[in-house]
């Protein structure tokens, strides 16, 4: 084995050439020797998540960030004595830790997790020593047709969140599950824009007391009543509250970012359909539904041309004051608004690598600037051109 393994294992510390040892992401693989030279080849695109146990990740992102070469010094698949490994374990993780202790003596605050659940409060302090933004996904459960799961929106929102994350070197916030929908076919949870926005609005409030300056909320689910009362509510919120003045507050859609999805809202693809098929088909294809179930072609034809259109409003009179009644129509039985059929995994990770690019460019250009306004006190003005707005309601 070692034989065969001789180039892979060159770029190993000595003392572990020595004893022949070879191992695979820290653990003993299971195979029985001897093994072929195929096997045993290099795998050059080990990523965190093919790490087993979160001590076994913790690990190898230490790794990285001390610049190690990782990939090389995890990448062999033969194991001669479990022993040694076990030691091995032991004294790699022993020094990663004292690297995280000597680092932070230092002031380096080394990021062991993106995800604000996974911190201690005192890992959260070492991090807005040197940066305060936070990610705030949000979505809820949807009806998304047949073939798609009801947490279409939560999973768009937590893997974009993540991945843009990992680009910022920033924590994400947990997900809130709870949004409006409009759509009241079963397993659909539906909260007032204005609750769902006042607690976004507490959200922020309490992390800004805790130092935290620049606010990316991420929406997974892209319903225009929740996004425009959020807006509004957001800026009331700063306009009453002083303490928010220096917050950086941006609501950044998915498809804002994503040239694709774009040009898939001008070929008529909105909701359960092309983009949001693709997202799951890339991110977790398992739970993709084969069987796509349409709405009579009718139906289907005018959810295309209106996706507003599965509304049905109603009143007692022409009066223009009066509010209206509004409910799902009765004849919407399924709700896909679009193309599902053409989607692809492909265009899923084309969908998000526009996303993290684009979005990552974009922020990081904004929190900088953000930070140059603090500390100079100077702000963009903004003209009101909409004059008598009281006329319009």
């Amino acid at each position: 084995a070692l034989t065969q393994c001789d180039e892979i294992l060159r770029p190993l510390p000595s003392f572990l050439r020595k004893e022949g040892l070879v191992f695979h992401h820290g653990l003993p693989h299971p195979g029985k020797f001897p093994r072929t030279p195929q096997q045993n080849a290099p795998r050059f695109a080990l990523q965190p998540g093919d790490c087993s146990t979160w001590h076994e990740h913790r690990r190898f992102c230490l790794y990285l960030q001390c610049k190690c070469d990782a990939e090389k010094f995890f990448s062999v698949t033969v194991v001669k004595n479990y022993r040694i490994i076990c030691l091995v374990n032991l004294a790699f993780s022993f020094f990663c830790d004292t690297l995280v202790q000597k680092s932070t003596l230092k002031g380096e605050y080394i990021m062991k997790s993106h995800q604000l659940r996974d911190m201690t409060f005192g890992e959260v302090a070492e991090y807005l020593k040197t940066n305060q933004t936070i990610i705030i996904p949000y979505a809820l459960c949807e009806q998304h047709g047949l073939h798609l799961p009801l947490d279409v929106d939560l999973r768009n929102a937590e893997n974009a969140s993540a991945r843009l994350a990992e680009k910022l070197d920033c924590i994400v916030a947990p997900v809130l599950s709870y949004t409006f929908s409009g759509g009241m076919l079963p397993g659909t949870i539906n909260v007032k824009p204005n609750t769902f926005s006042n607690l976004v609005g507490e959200i922020i409030e309490s992390l800004t007391l805790q130092g935290f300056r620049n606010f990316i909320i991420i929406p997974g689910h892209g319903g225009s009543e929740s996004m425009l009362h959020l807006k509004e509510s957001l800026r009331m919120l700063k306009w009453l509250n002083p303490a928010l003045a220096d917050d950086f507050i941006a609501l950044v859609p998915i498809w804002d970012f994503s040239p694709t999805w774009m040009n898939l809202f001008q070929t008529r693809d909105y909701h359960a359909a092309d983009a949001e098929t693709s997202l799951l088909l890339h991110w977790c294809p398992e739970v993709v539904r084969k069987n796509v179930v349409m709405d009579p072609e009718d139906i289907a034809e005018r959810l295309r041309d209106d996706p507003d259109s599965y509304q049905k409003r109603t009143t007692f009179t022409n009066l223009s004051q009066e509010i209206m009644q509004t409910s799902q129509r009765e004849d919407v039985k399924i709700g896909v608004m679009g193309y599902p059929e053409r989607a692809t995994a492909e265009r899923g990770a084309q969908i998000e690598r526009e996303f993290v690019e684009n979005a990552s460019t974009a922020l990081r250009d904004a929190i900088a600037q953000a930070d140059k306004a603090r500390k100079t006190g100077e702000r963009i003005n903004h003209a009101d051109n909409d004059k008598m707005k009281i006329f319009s309601i």
